[in-house]
């Protein structure tokens, strides 16, 4: 089964730093796991490491799990625009077929990848992906309470001793990615919201804001007058922008920024709260867990 080559990859380094792929988008190569006539093929690695999976696209809908400790950058292109983000924690991220995409795994994480045949996509939701969508695990489980026990099951079959595992896993991996896709129509199917988000060189500043101040609170309404808004409009057109709260997105920052620290080995566990400006190790551990799926020991053994 064909898989993009991955690369060592230097933690430190910003997606968008990196010199050019060697691979373009438009000519990005294909790969093709499914065979003639087969709906799901099933890739996991409880253990993949950091590693760079250059440019490349599949004939197949993706709907890739990002595990506890995840720590990812990705990009890909959506209707002609290059989109990225940066990934903490567990995720799932259902990528539309022939959509070129790269992958940098900052650290060891959990991961598996289903490589769904778009007919079957077409089966179960009723139409084609409009649109690739990346989803926070534990809001796809607001949408879905059976998904933590599907994928309970399946992570439990991850090594698979017999033929009858194999197939059993294969069985709850069609499941799984049923409840994905059905999260995902009932995400795509919303209205539109009608409150308009930041325009983007306000939120610019915004985020120049909170890279300097993260070592430290920003109450709302020194946000607010950053963007030159009431401190209500501005919270609301915020969440438009991210889908979070001002405090949420910083938060988000703070951990995002000590996992980089632990990643690089620059701090001690026990240091590393501090340098993001969370003087509670109790409270930084909690908030940790919860964004990234384990302990910042846990996630620092795994670097």
């Amino acid at each position: 089964m064909s898989q993009p080559s991955p690369s060592t990859v230097t933690p430190k380094i910003p997606i968008s730093s990196v010199a050019p792929n060697v691979h373009p988008p438009c000519s990005a190569p294909y790969y093709s796991e499914l065979q003639v006539g087969e709906y799901i093929c099933i890739s996991c690695d409880p253990n993949q490491r950091p590693a760079h999976w250059e440019w490349h696209r599949h004939d197949a809908v993706q709907v890739l799990i990002f595990g506890k400790g995840a720590h990812c950058e990705i990009r890909w292109i959506e209707q002609g625009e290059e989109r990225q983000e940066e990934i903490a924690g567990p995720h799932v991220w259902v990528l539309r077929a022939q959509v070129a995409h790269e992958v940098r795994w900052l650290c060891t994480a959990q991961r598996t990848v289903f490589y769904v045949n778009p007919r079957f996509v077409h089966e179960v939701t009723g139409r084609t992906i409009s649109e690739s969508m990346l989803l926070d695990l534990n809001k796809v489980e607001r949408h879905d309470i059976l998904v933590p026990q599907w994928l309970r099951a399946f992570s439990e079959l991850r090594k698979p001793k017999t033929k009858a595992d194999e197939e059993y896993r294969k069985a709850l991996g069609t499941i799984l990615v049923v409840h994905f896709l059905r999260v995902l129509k009932k995400v795509q199917g919303k209205p539109s919201v009608s409150i308009t988000g930041l325009p983007p060189i306000i939120f610019e500043r915004i985020e120049k804001l909170i890279e300097r101040r993260l070592d430290s609170e920003i109450p709302l309404v020194e946000m607010a007058a950053e963007a030159r808004m009431s401190a209500n409009n501005f919270a609301r057109r915020f969440k438009a922008s991210t889908g979070m709260s001002p405090h949420q997105y910083h938060i988000r920052q703070r951990i995002l920024k000590a996992s980089r620290y632990l990643t690089s080995g620059e701090y001690r566990v026990s240091e590393v709260g501090y340098a993001v400006g969370i003087q509670d190790q109790s409270y930084f551990s909690r908030i940790f867990r919860k964004w990234m799926g384990c302990s910042p020991r846990h996630f620092a053994r795994q670097r």
